[in-house]
C-alpha cells in the first residue's frame, strides 16, 4: 500500500501526462503498471483471493462482485496496453544499443499512442484512488 500511495500516476488534475527530465520521460513500471497490480493484489488480499496471477485475479474479484466488471475490463485493458509499450520501448533501445529502462521518453510516442497512454494512465490512477479511498485512509498509512 505505501508504494501504492508513494509512485503517482503522472497526471496532473487537468488530465495532462507529466513527465521528468529533458527526455520528457516516464517510467511506466513504476507510474503505472506498479499501480494496476498493486491495486489489484491490495484487493485480492482483502477478499481473500489466493490466485497469483493478475489477470486471473481481475476475474475473480469480478466475479465476487468486488470490482465492477468495466473497471476490470479496463483494468486489464490498460496493463495490456502499458506492458506492450514497454516492451516496444525496450525493442527500440536494443535497437539503438541504449541500455533497458523502463523510462519512456514522449517525444518517441505519436499522438495516437499518446492518446492510448493517457487513457491507461487514468485506469491507473483510479485504480490508486480505489486503493487509497478504501485502505489508505483507514490504516493510517
Amino acid at each position: 500500500m505505501k508504494d501504492t500511495i508513494r509512485f503517482r500516476v503522472p497526471l496532473n488534475p487537468f488530465g495532462m501526462i507529466t513527465t521528468s527530465g529533458k527526455e520528457h520521460a516516464i517510467n511506466l513500471k513504476k507510474a503505472a503498471i506498479m499501480q494496476i497490480i498493486n491495486g489489484i493484489r491490495i484487493f485480492a488480499i482483502k477478499n481473500g483471493v489466493t490466485e497469483e496471477n493478475t489477470i486471473k485475479r481481475l476475474h475473480l474479484l469480478k466475479e465476487m462482485e468486488v470490482l465492477h466488471p468495466r473497471d476490470v475490463k479496463n483494468a486489464e485493458t490498460a496493463l495490456h496496453i502499458l506492458m506492450k509499450m514497454r516492451l516496444e520501448n525496450n525493442i527500440r533501445q536494443l535497437r539503438t544499443e541504449q541500455p533497458l529502462s523502463n523510462e519512456l521518453s514522449l517525444d518517441t510516442v505519436d499522438k495516437e499512442e499518446r492518446k492510448i497512454l493517457k487513457e491507461a494512465l487514468s485506469i491507473a490512477k483510479r485504480l490508486q484512488q480505489m486503493s487509497e479511498l478504501s485502505f489508505g485512509r483507514k490504516r493510517g498509512i
